[in-house]
């Protein structure tokens, strides 16, 4: 998969607005999910969104906004840090997920496998 962020560096293209730049990468986040889902062996349709960069709210909010409009569960940091912890709370999340996997385990979120 290639996203390709060129048309942010044109001077005359609308997405160079900031509102549009949020747009633009709120909707590669889409299509990496997208991604991700067709191309999983056992998909999941919940998305974690972690680290600083999720720190920033109009980012935060249209991620959200767009992902659940295409049907994903979609999680903000509230009991965990938006940064480096957060990106350590989606890192155990993956590992459940490969443990579940490894052990026949449909994975659920939380441990309801």
């Amino acid at each position: 998969m290639t996203v390709s962020w060129m048309s942010l560096f044109r001077a005359d293209a609308p997405e160079v607005s900031p509102r549009g730049f949020h747009e633009s990468v709120a909707d590669a986040m889409i299509r990496m999910a997208d991604f991700a889902l067709q191309t999983a062996r056992h998909p999941v349709r919940d998305v974690l969104l972690t680290g600083g960069v999720f720190q920033n709210r109009l980012l935060a909010g249209l991620a959200r906004k767009k992902l659940e409009s295409k049907g994903f569960s979609c999680r903000l940091p509230g009991g965990i840090p938006a940064g480096d912890g957060g990106i350590s709370c989606g890192q155990l999340m993956w590992g459940e997920q490969r443990m579940a996997m490894k052990n026949g385990a449909v994975f659920a979120p939380g441990g309801q496998s």
